[in-house]
Formats: structure tokens, C-alpha cells, sequence
């Protein structure tokens, strides 16, 4: 029986008839009843007591035939009634056979009126629910004194487990009702130490059925699976697996052991449940089954029932692995209890063809495999097991295996998980420094991955319909490049590669925008602090052995104008992430030009390309851009873009100069990032400071708020008319509350430096805009200086680290900025899970993992662009004017007070 669907699990020994049209309620409006109702009318006319004998009889007969049958017993309050009777007799004389046979023979006739749906509420509410559990209470007294039992209470127990089994089947109300009844569950779990396995398997049944939905028992005021836990169901459940490896027990208790794994299943939804599963030697035991079923179904010899029923366990066993996957014991135990061979074993073994197979065992074989193969993901994704696995040559060579499967076969789409899962695992490994060098430098991953990306690609240019497929395959290679490229020593080795061409030509595809988002990504982390990807980002050609020549040779298609052109297309689609990912992208190339030795001609070659805008969207949050579609005689969009017309602003006219900040698209470190880049871009060619001031309208309103946030509040007085901004103590509870005051000192610091520039480059700017902003940058320096007065603070000259192409480096000193590239290493936990969801409302699927029992968060594909917490420690440095990271706790009071002292100078 699958475990896909919870059933009234009694079905194995009492057949169920098939479904007839149900009856036209019953009236006493002088129809004539049915023969069932009148067998029925004449039992409840009797009386318990005195006709012991004729009522006995009567209810051997009423066995009900047809769906109508069933639900006669609804006709009259009588009939119900009477069953009640029947059982209350019998629990005021425990120690009499004939009435523990009667009350056996009436659930036994109460069960078979449960299979229908429509009598299950009206039976629940008859007052069943705690004579069931007192009639559970005489049955289970030898077994809590430790005495063995006879067959007629072992019946009875097989029979109230059969009323509770039905009644609770897809019935809430049902379970709440049996769960307030007194001990049901303690003498429930009772059963389980029973040695018939009748019992076990109905009991079994009515455990799984009651603990299917996370009820909440109010009496003990904790979820039901947690109740049970307590009760030790999970030792006992156990017990009953253990059993099956017996072979002279497995062929007794094989009926209850697919139950026993189901209820299982449910337990370990609670922590307890998996503490206590671990504690009874669950996990070793269940794997170890696994591995025996699997050996089944490999047994071309095997007979047709022990490879059906293998399949049936195999069912049950991966639903309990993939429950408990994420727990990160359980995950730690699998790889130091050397589980996870029988793991791999099971994803590398194709479906053996019998001849007698049919396709659904094939697709069943698939679909468990897949599920192993996301068990063994999760497994990757604990630290420990992260530093452990990454230590063997033989599991790493497993996973990277994975990513070929289906392409020798012709399967591509059947094995796509398998594909997914093998890149899955190797991202989960690649989460610091250390584990992302040995992929790349010891394994070798870096190859085959790109193997793998270009040939899904390739399916993609062959017009293969399965995007699906594709898609969950690529997000997971490009999610596995982007935490390779975080550590710093990879990158020349992945550029060197190809990578940065690979991910271009994915800029370039219509309708794949969570996949170019991580792709953006992949390319913004190579050319972080790396002038080989910076060089070929730019000019879409290899860097030269040594220097920059003059002029710098360039592609006729490059990876710059393809990343430019989809942060056009993203702005016209609002697609806040690819608009922010790209614009960080763009910020890593001006740094890195900045900082090396005669690359300012590579500077220049960004400024053609238009990358003024995307930095100060990112600055500002405004759309300022819109996609232009190339008409007939008109360039492309790359091209227009890189060939403005003399005096013009490139795309002028698909250009908004006055676009205002759209809510929740500006990350104030972000914000930090772009503004950096525009000082160093601007700092370096002074003649492009009039194209960046024709943003004035948003770029002055996006910076005065990063400089009075938590230091000056706009308000207006009661008549409506604008007044002076209030002043407030610098520090105090308003500038402590951190939705008013989200900007640090250092960012507010950089933004004064950016207005410092504009306007020592610009007298129209500054002419233009002191009216607007004078007023509030006076209120800041007047609550400043009132708040925290400082002594003038020596100024410093600024270090730039120049970095030859070569790889030299050598000092320059500068009075703009300071910047660094240097990366320290992390090892920030950045794993990655297979598809399955979660929350968190990511498109990518496959690489999400909220904050849900089924999810760590792994990549930020398709986010919102917030750079992650690796990311930031990855790419910012620090600096003593020019802070690099905007929350790196540097600057003071006064350093401000200095830097809006010089604003105003120039204003």
C-alpha cells in the first residue's frame, strides 16, 4: 500500500465492497426499510443484558454489504444508541468473556460503518470516542503487568484500532474528539509491545492515521507526534523494524512494517521524534533496510511479490529520509556512521530491466532514486560534513559523475535531478575558502561543471522543449560557480577557463532572468580584485601576458555591453535584482580599474559603455532607464550605447533624469558600493562629473537622505506649511532606532565625499542645488556639532594599491580615495538544496531554502539583490576617508562634522 495516501488500513483483512450510490435518507413516513434496516430495528429493540445470547446472534448477521448498509446506521438516534449501550455494558464487566467477545464483535461492526465518509462525525460525536479508549484500557492490562495476552483481547485491540483508523481517516474533528478522550494514546502506543502482528499492523494503522495532521492535544497542550514521543512510540516502532531482520520473523511481520516506517515518518516532524529515532538506532537500521530492498530490486532472480513489496518499503523509507534530511544530527550521523555509501550506491545503480517490467516500475525506481539523490544533498549541506567530504577523492569523483548522467544513455531529461543533485553537492561542499580551493585546484570540478553548463546550454540552442529540465540543471551549476568564485584564489583559475564567456552568452537568452541573475552574480564575483576577468569582462579578449596596450583592443561583441544591456532590459521590467546584481557587477570593474596601473584607459571604455546610469540607479533606486528597441537603420543596443552622439548622453532620450526612488529597491550598502564607484569613476576623468549631474534631481535626493537620516527629521507644523527640520540629539533613542537611522557613519561620510566632487567639478551643480540641500546639511552640522563637538582631525593622505597587470603592485597616493582589494577569508556558511520549495518566494528552483523545516536560504538566485553576508566580507575593504564597507564601524562624529563642512565650502 503506498504511503502516498492514508487509507482505513484494515482493507487487508476486511475487504471493502464496492461503492454503490448512497441510499435516500431514511424517514418514518411509512416507507418500507430495507432488510438491513429492519435487522437493524430488531437489534435495537433488545436489551443488552437480558438477551445477551439473541443480541450476539443478531450482530454476526448485520455485517454491512453496501455503502447503504453503512450508512442505515444514521436513520435513527436509536441504533447508535444502542451500540453505546452494547459497549458500556461491556466496560462494567471487564472480566466476562461473553461481553469482551461482544464488545469485540460491535467495533468490529462499528469499523466496517467508518469506511464511509458520511457516517464517521455522526459515530466520533456519539460518546464512542472514550468507550473505545476504555475498552483499550481492559485490553492492554496484561501487557502493562507484563502478562502475556489470549487471542480475544488481542481481537478486541485489532478492532478498537479499526473504529480509531477509520473514524480519524482525513477526519480532524475525529482525531481532536479521540485525542480528549482519556489515555487513548498511552495505551495505544501500549499495543505496539504486543507480539501479534494483527495488533502491530492495526495498531500501526491507527497511530499513522491519528498522527497525520499536526493536531494539538490540548490536554497535554503538545502536538500529538509529540505526545506519542513521549509515550515512547518511537523505541516500539522501532523494535517492530528490527523484527523484520529476522528471517524467520520478517515473513510474520512483514504486514506491519511499511506502517511501523509511516508512523515513523510522522514522529520525526517534531525534533523529539528524530532525537529519540537516532537514540533507538533508527537511522542505521533504516539504511541499512534500504540497502537490503535495493539489492532486492537490482535481483533479476528476485520473485515478483519481494520485488513489488521492495518497492513499497523502498516508498516508505525515502519518505522518512527525506523528512529528517535537513536535521543537522541526523545529517552529521550519516557521514560519521559511514551511512552514506548505501546513499551513493542507490543514485549510481541505473533501473535493471526484468522481462516482465513494466513502465511504472521503471518510473517508480526513477522517482525513488531522485529522492535519495536530494537525501544525499541535504547531507552536504552540514559544516562538518562539508570539511569531511571534501577530504575524499572517491565521494567528490561520485557527485561529479552525477553530472553526465542521461547524456551517454540519451536521457538527458529522465536524469536531470541526478545532474542538479551532482552540482547541488558539490556547491554545498564549496562554503569557505578552504573546501572551494580544493574543488577547483585538487578535484578539478571547475571543468566538468563547465562541461555541463555548456551542453545544457547547447539544449537550449538545439530548441529543446524541456526549459524545465533545463533550467533546475543550469540554476544549480551557476549557483555552485558563484560560491566557487567567492574565494579569491579560484578566480584566475575559472576565468582562465572560460567562465566569464559561459555566463555571457546566458546575458543574452531571452526569458531566463533568475538564471542571469546568477549569472551576473558568478561574473561580479571573478572580477572582484581580479584584473584577468576585469580585462575580459571589458574588452571581450584575452589580458595581455604584460601591460594594457594603448589603444585597448576590443571584441566586437562583449561581455560588458551584453551586462549592460540586460540591466537596461531589467530597468524596463522593474526586475529589481538583475538591476541591482548588475550594477555591483559594474562597481567591481571601476574598482579594479581604479586600483591597477595604467587601466584608466580601461575606465574610459566603461564610461563609453554607459555605466553611469546603472550606478546611480543602484545609488538612488530610480528607473532612470528604459530598454530601446533597435528600429530599422538604427544601431543595436550595445552599440547605441557605446556611440553617443557628440554632446549627447548616450540613449538620451530613454533616459529619465528626474525619476524618483521606488521603495524598497535601494540596500544602503549597496548604495555604498555605487557611490564609490561614481567617486572613483569621476575622480579619475573629471570631464565626465556634467553627465553624472544631470541626475541631480535623484541623486541629490538619494544622498541628503543617507546624510540627515537619524540626524535631521523633516517635519511640518500643524498649519501644513513647511517648516524648519527639528533637530535631534546625534545618538539619542530616535537616531537608535534603526528604521529611522539605517545608514552608518561611513556611508553617510562617502556620500558627503560624493557631493564634494560633483561640486568641485561642476559650478552649475553646485550653483544648482545649494538652494536645495543647504538648509539640511546646515541642521545636520548644527546638531553635529551641539550633539558631539570634536577637535579638527589632521587630514590623511589616501593610499590606493595600484596592481600592475603583471601581478606587481606598487604604492600611489591620492587625495579622493582609499581602496582596497584584498579579500580575507571566510568561511560563511552559503549551502545549496535541491528543488522541492520552500518559502521565501523564489523563482529559482532548486537553489532556495528558506527558512522552513525543508530549507537553509543557499543561493540568491532571482532575490532581491542584497548582497549576502560572504559577499560583503568578500568585497569590501576599508579605507580612512572612503570607507569601502559602509557598516565597517569606522568614522566618527567628528570626521562627519569635517566632511559637511567641506559640502558646504563648495556650495
Amino acid at each position: 500500500m503506498s504511503l502516498g495516501t492514508r487509507a482505513t488500513w484494515d482493507q487487508q483483512l476486511f475487504s471493502r465492497s464496492p461503492s454503490s450510490p448512497h441510499s435516500v435518507p431514511k424517514t418514518a413516513d411509512g416507507r418500507p426499510l430495507s432488510d438491513y434496516a429492519k435487522k437493524l430495528d430488531q437489534l435495537s429493540r433488545l436489551s443488552v443484558v437480558s438477551n445477551l445470547n439473541e443480541v450476539k446472534d443478531l450482530l454476526s448477521d448485520l455485517t454491512p454489504k453496501t455503502d447503504d448498509d453503512r450508512e442505515t446506521v444514521l436513520d435513527k438516534e436509536t441504533y447508535l444508541e444502542f451500540f453505546n449501550e452494547i459497549l458500556k455494558a461491556s466496560i462494567e464487566r471487564p472480566g466476562n468473556a461473553s461481553y469482551l467477545e461482544l464488545a469485540t464483535d460491535t467495533c468490529f461492526l462499528l469499523a466496517e460503518y467508518a469506511k464511509i465518509e458520511p457516517t464517521r462525525a455522526p459515530l466520533a460525536q456519539s460518546g464512542l470516542c472514550q468507550r473505545i479508549a476504555d475498552l483499550l484500557r481492559i485490553a492492554t492490562t496484561h501487557l502493562s503487568s507484563g502478562l502475556a495476552g489470549d487471542d480475544a483481547e488481542d481481537n478486541l485491540k485489532i478492532q478498537c484500532m479499526r473504529v480509531i483508523a477509520n473514524l480519524c481517516f482525513e477526519n480532524d474533528s475525529n482525531r481532536e474528539l479521540f485525542l480528549d478522550a482519556k489515555d487513548v494514546l498511552k495505551h495505544s502506543v501500549e499495543c505496539l509491545t504486543c507480539t501479534n502482528p494483527g495488533v502491530l499492523e492495526k495498531t500501526c494503522g491507527a497511530l499513522l492515521n491519528v498522527s497525520m495532521e499536526n493536531v494539538y492535544l490540548a490536554i497535554a497542550k503538545e502536538p500529538v507526534q509529540q505526545v506519542l514521543t513521549n509515550c515512547n512510540a518511537m523505541k516500539h516502532l522501532v523494535s517492530i523494524v528490527k523484527k523484520t531482520e529476522d528471517p524467520d520473523l520478517r515473513p510474520i511481520y512483514h504486514s506491519s512494517l511499511i506502517p511501523a516506517i509511516a508512523v515513523m515518518s510522522n514522529l520525526v516532524e517534531a525534533d523529539p521524534g528524530i532525537a529519540r529515532f537516532l537514540e533507538f538506532g533508527g537511522l542505521a537500521l533504516i539504511v541499512k533496510l534500504l540497502k537490503t530492498q535495493h539489492e532486492t530490486i537490482l535481483d533479476l532472480e528476485a520473485n515478483e511479490e519481494s520485488y513489488e513489496f521492495a518497492f513499497e518499503i523502498l516508498d516508505a523509507i525515502t519518505t522518512l529520509l527525506e523528512t529528517i534530511g535537513e536535521n543537522d544530527a541526523v545529517q552529521r550521523e550519516i557521514v560519521r556512521e559511514n551511512l552514506i555509501g548505501p546513499l551513493l550506491d542507490f543514485v549510481d545503480a541505473p533501473f535493471p530491466k526484468r522481462p516482465d517490467q513494466d513502465e511504472d516500475s521503471s518510473s517508480n525506481y526513477q522517482d525513488i532514486r531522485k529522492t535519495v539523490s536530494r537525501v544525499v544533498t541535504t547531507v552536504t549541506m552540514n559544516d562538518e560534513n562539508m570539511a569531511d567530504l571534501v577530504e575524499n577523492v572517491s565521494i567528490v569523483n561520485r557527485f561529479k559523475s552525477w553530472l553526465n548522467a542521461g547524456f551517454d544513455t540519451k536521457t538527458e531529461v529522465e536524469e536531470d535531478e541526478i545532474r542538479m543533485s551532482g552540482a547541488l553537492c558539490l556547491g554545498n561542499l564549496a562554503r569557505s575558502d578552504r573546501t572551494c580551493q580544493l574543488l577547483v585546484t585538487e578535484h578539478g570540478v571547475a571543468d566538468d561543471l563547465l562541461a555541463l553548463m555548456k551542453l545544457e546550454i547547447k539544449r537550449i540552442g538545439d530548441g529543446s522543449a524541456d526549459m524545465r529540465s533545463i533550467n533546475k540543471v543550469l540554476h544549480a551549476v551557476v549557483g555552485t560557480f558563484k560560491n566557487l568564485s567567492l574565494a579569491v584564489s579560484n578566480r584566475s583559475t575559472l576565468g582562465d577557463r572560460g567562465l566569464v564567456g559561459v555566463c555571457t552568452s546566458v546575458l543574452d537568452m531571452e526569458g531566463l532572468k533568475p538564471l542571469q541573475y546568477g549569472c551576473v552574480g558568478v561574473l561580479k564575483n571573478l572580477c572582484n580584485a581580479n584584473f584577468r576577468n576585469t580585462y575580459r569582462t571589458i574588452t571581450g579578449l584575452e589580458p595581455p601576458a604584460t601591460g594594457i596596450p594603448t589603444p585597448v583592443p576590443k571584441a566586437a561583441k562583449t561581455p560588458l555591453g551584453s551586462l549592460v544591456g540586460l540591466v537596461w532590459k531589467a530597468t524596463g521590467d522593474n526586475d529589481t535584482g538583475i538591476r541591482t546584481e548588475g550594477g555591483r557587477a559594474i562597481v567591481q570593474l571601476i574598482r579594479v580599474c581604479s586600483t591597477t596601473q595604467g587601466a584608466n584607459v580601461l575606465l574610459k571604455l566603461l564610461i563609453d559603455a554607459n555605466v553611469i546610469t546603472p550606478l546611480l540607479q543602484i545609488i538612488t533606486g530610480a528607473t532612470l532607464t528604459r530598454p530601446r528597441q533597435a528600429h530599422e537603420g538604427e544601431l543595436a543596443v550595445e552599440d547605441s550605447l557605446h556611440q553617443p552622439a557628440d554632446g549627447e548622453e548616450p540613449n538620451e532620450h530613454h533616459v529619465h533624469f528626474d525619476a524618483v526612488s521606488v521603495d524598497g529597491q535601494v540596500f544602503p550598502l549597496v548604495q555604498n558600493e555605487g557611490i564609490v564607484a561614481l567617486v572613483l569613476l569621476a575622480t579619475a576623468n573629471p570631464e565626465i562629473i556634467p553627465r553624472i549631474t544631470r541626475f541631480q534631481a535623484s541623486l541629490t535626493t538619494a544622498v541628503l537622505k543617507i546624510i540627515t537620516s537619524g540626524i535631521v527629521e523633516e517635519k511640518k507644523p500643524d498649519d501644513g506649511t513647511p517648516g524648519s527640520p527639528p533637530q535631534l540629539r546625534f545618538g539619542d533613542s530616535a537616531s537608535e532606532d534603526k528604521s529611522k537611522d539605517e545608514y552608518p557613519l561611513p556611508l553617510k561620510m562617502n556620500a558627503c565625499i560624493l557631493l564634494q566632487t560633483l561640486a568641485s567639478g561642476d559650478e552649475n551643480f553646485a550653483s544648482l542645488v545649494a538652494p536645495k540641500i543647504k538648509p539640511d546639511l546646515l541642521s545636520v552640522l548644527e546638531t553635529l556639532q551641539t550633539s558631539a563637538p570634536a577637535p579638527p582631525r589632521p587630514e590623511s593622505p589616501l593610499k590606493i594599491q595600484k596592481i600592475h597587470p603583471s601581478g606587481a603592485s606598487s604604492m600611489a597616493t591620492s587625495s579622493s580615495v582609499e581602496a582596497s582589494a584584498a579579500a580575507p577569508p571566510v568561511t560563511v556558511p552559503f549551502p545549496l538544496l535541491s528543488a522541492s520549495g520552500g518559502k521565501g518566494g523564489s523563482s529559482s528552483p532548486g537553489l532556495a531554502r528558506s527558512g522552513t523545516k525543508s530549507a537553509k536560504p543557499l543561493l540568491r538566485a532571482a532575490s532581491d539583490g542584497a548582497p549576502s553576508q560572504r559577499e560583503l566580507q568578500t568585497t569590501m575593504g576599508s579605507g580612512t576617508v572612503l570607507s569601502l564597507d559602509a557598516d565597517d564601524g569606522s568614522g566618527d562624529e567628528g570626521g562627519l562634522v569635517q566632511a559637511v563642512q567641506k559640502v558646504l565650502l563648495l556650495l
